[in-house]
């Protein structure tokens, strides 16, 4: 691990991982999120980005996290160094983003919200009028084989032994995947940060993780799919909704009050714009 040297207070901080593909400049959406999160939160807080390669920190990141082993290296789609998000988190409580997201309000409050929490996952995304998405659309093997329903876009951690064995148990299952998928009846089913920490969790049974519960800890979750709206929209949603990004964000005219997972990666321009430092 290559890490600049930055002077943030370690206790608590965001971590975001970001390895460019041919298609898609994943920092760049990185220091994006990185702006949002440094303009809407009422206190200071650390933001680190985990890449492979070497990139200026900016006024940005409290830390670049550059990896010594890339599990991902061949890979199309840079999702197998997730089960490292432990090990390379600078900081104590750590909540981990994906990178095509952006942070419109203040969530300074979950801190206390999640202390004593060692692990915990969205269980639960929202769309963007703030209604439960339907999981079951993008999600038939976690209904068929009664998976935990996980989302990686947004998970908090913390230092303890709970959550590294969760991590490392991750690290098996993204590793050992022809064998563990064919044990738990999905070798169909190619990788996914997702899935590998779905099955993580029910191996270890560790199902507070988890929990399903409607709280506070959501995001919105911008898959077209899964609204539960009479008319059906495409992959590219901006096309058939207004986005109009000022001091807040509001889609369709709906102020939006959790983390946003845009997903469409053609709105970076967009978000950039507001968000120039």
């Amino acid at each position: 691990m290559k890490t600049e040297e930055a002077a943030i207070n370690n206790k608590k901080g965001f971590l975001i991982l970001a390895q460019n593909t041919p298609d898609t400049n994943y920092t760049r959406q990185a220091r994006i999120l990185a702006r949002s999160i440094h303009r809407s939160q009422s206190e200071p807080i650390g933001v680190s980005v985990v890449v492979d390669e070497d990139i200026p920190k900016g006024e940005d990141f409290d830390c670049v996290i550059k990896l010594s082993e890339d599990d991902a290296k061949l890979e199309k789609w840079k999702i197998h160094n997730k089960w490292r998000m432990w090990e390379l988190s600078p900081y104590e409580k750590t909540l981990w983003l994906d990178s095509d997201m952006v942070v419109p309000v203040d969530i300074s409050w979950w801190w206390d919200e999640l202390d004593g929490i060692p692990i915990r996952f969205c269980t639960r995304p929202v769309d963007f009028q703030g209604m439960a998405i339907r999981r079951e659309v993008y999600r038939k093997v976690w209904v068929e084989h009664k998976l935990p329903m996980v989302y990686t876009g947004m998970v908090y951690f913390d230092r303890s032994f709970t959550s590294e064995r969760m991590f490392k148990t991750a690290k098996v299952v993204f590793r050992e995947w022809p064998t563990v998928s064919k044990e738990f009846g999905i070798a169909n089913q190619n990788v996914t940060g997702d899935l590998a920490f779905s099955l993580a969790v029910k191996i270890l049974r560790d199902y507070r993780a988890v929990p399903e519960v409607d709280d506070f800890f959501k995001f919105v979750h911008m898959k077209p799919k899964a609204f539960k709206m009479p008319n059906s929209i495409n992959s590219n949603w901006a096309d058939s909704l207004s986005l109009i990004v000022d001091g807040n964000i509001l889609i369709d005219g709906k102020i939006q009050k959790y983390p946003l997972h845009y997903v469409d990666k053609e709105l970076v321009h967009i978000f950039e714009e507001h968000l120039r430092s």
